[in-house]
């Protein structure tokens, strides 16, 4: 039987911008272990796959790569174009209608986009949807290698030492992965229709089929205590007058919520029951809670209280004053009118300049969930005990109703009054009773089973009863 034909070389002439362009076609190699034909000209850096398999296939994609145009793609896999692609990602991030969470898709869009300009430079395809798992894991590897100056680098710079971070490659990897599931047709409600047809959407999903490169741990960064005060004496000696920025710093304490939230608090959230004060609030991804605030805060809060509905309206006016008040008219000309963006954003820039430049105020969230850490949430225990999971017993089984969020804000009120020292209690509003501190130590001695421990501080806390009583 004759041997089968072994493929050779094949030279080319294309024609581009009135230039003949040589190009060399070279055959799959079966020790390489690849598929299709390759193709070289000069000016490249190496070799360039055509993605086909035969000679014919391989003539017509190297004339259009050489002439830039795109190819048509074959029967077997008529995928989105990038055009396409990127319409596909836009049609998702408009899907929200509230100013709020426009505002963060809009933000999450800017890093789909910037992850797929990445992977299209880095890889070279020229149709990013036909990326295979090999593209995609030497995408991670090569763009590890790349100086962090790499798309903008200037001619005369000095080379950039640094390359790009591994925190920064695995952003961009999970940004890839959900962008090219939304083209996914097997992947159910994430997948975005009526852009292309069904027929012309992916079948898998290349970014879930290799292992990725670990991101690096996140350091955890708290405010201490004494930290705490020095941020709020900062605020009263640097900013005297504008009381607004102490009490949304003591409203953060009390909330462990986000800038947006606390800057955008409206008097029509304000929830008062009985002795208690608490505020409702729709937070990130449309979450419903509630977060009690001690009774003299409430009383801060009164009083700066305007027409505006929202509660720290009166603060960019404090600053204002501020500055006339120190001799300075241009600034107290340039401060704005209050806006939620504004306003969270000036505070966020005092904590900046009182840390110089160490400090966010994301910290004073981390820090007040640390404070809670020690208690658990009782919709996980109650899930915990059911057997189900706490996603499906809060969709399916559960609904929280005013009471379970006033239950919830006043479990997490209690938690954080006792984790507090009293210094730093006192200072934000808070009153330790005289045996609180024994009572969390009672918890805790109960909690580790240490029995001699607690039968002491028992009788402690009966002592003081009876001096009491």
């Amino acid at each position: 039987m004759p041997r089968k034909p072994k493929a050779e070389c094949h030279t080319i002439h294309v024609t581009r911008d009135g230039v003949v362009v040589r190009v060399t076609l070279f055959p799959p190699r079966a020790p390489k272990k690849e598929k299709t034909w390759f193709a070289y000209w000069k000016g490249q850096k190496t070799r360039r796959s055509t993605g086909k398999r035969t000679l014919k296939e391989a003539i017509e994609a190297a004339t259009a790569m050489v002439q830039e145009r795109p190819t048509e793609p074959s029967d077997e896999w008529h995928c989105p174009s990038d055009e396409e692609f990127i319409e596909i990602q836009r049609r998702h991030f408009s899907k929200r209608t509230d100013p709020l969470g426009q505002k963060r898709a809009a933000s999450s869009l800017a890093n789909t986009l910037d992850a797929i300009d990445a992977f299209k430079r880095v890889s070279g395809l020229t149709q990013i949807s036909r990326a295979t798992p090999d593209d995609c894991e030497t995408f991670q590897t090569a763009a590890l290698n790349l100086p962090r100056n790499w798309r903008s680098q200037h001619p005369k710079s000095k080379p950039e030492p640094r390359t790009i971070s591994a925190g920064t490659v695995h952003k961009w990897l999970v940004a890839l992965r959900a962008a090219f599931e939304r083209a996914n047709d097997n992947a159910g409600r994430k997948c975005v229709r009526g852009v292309v047809p069904p027929e012309r959407l992916l079948k898998s999903n290349p970014w879930q089929r290799f292992t990725w490169i670990k991101p690096p741990a996140k350091k955890i960064e708290q405010f201490k205590g004494e930290e705490l005060l020095e941020l709020l004496q900062h605020l009263r000696k640097s900013w005297p007058g504008v009381t607004a920025a102490e009490a949304m710093l003591k409203v953060y304490v009390w909330s462990w919520a986000r800038r947006e939230e606390v800057a955008g608090l409206r008097w029509e959230d304000l929830r008062v029951v009985g002795d208690e004060v608490h505020f409702d609030t729709i937070g990130k991804w449309g979450i419903e809670k509630w977060f009690r605030i001690p009774r003299s805060l409430h009383d801060e809060l009164l009083a700066l209280r305007t027409d505006s509905p929202f509660v720290f309206a009166r603060l960019m006016d404090q600053i204002r004053e501020f500055h006339a008040t120190e001799g300075r008219k241009s600034a107290a000309r340039m401060v704005k009118d209050f806006d939620v963006y504004n306003a969270g954003r000036w505070f966020y820039e005092r904590v900046r300049e009182w840390s110089g430049g160490d400090a966010c105020v994301h910290m004073l969230r981390k820090t007040v969930l640390q404070y809670a850490r020690a208690g658990e949430d009782a919709s996980r225990s109650l899930a915990k005990d059911a057997r189900v999971s706490e996603g499906v017993m809060m969709t399916h089984y559960v609904k929280e109703e005013d009471l379970q969020h006033r239950s919830a804000s006043n479990a997490m009120y209690h938690r954080l009054c006792l984790s507090m020292t009293p210094d730093v209690a006192r200072a934000f509003g808070h009153e330790h009773s005289a045996t609180a501190l024994l009572e969390q130590r009672l918890r805790e001695a109960v909690g580790s089973r240490n029995w001699p421990l607690v039968s002491e501080i028992a009788k402690k806390l009966t002592k003081q009863d009876r001096q009491a009583g």
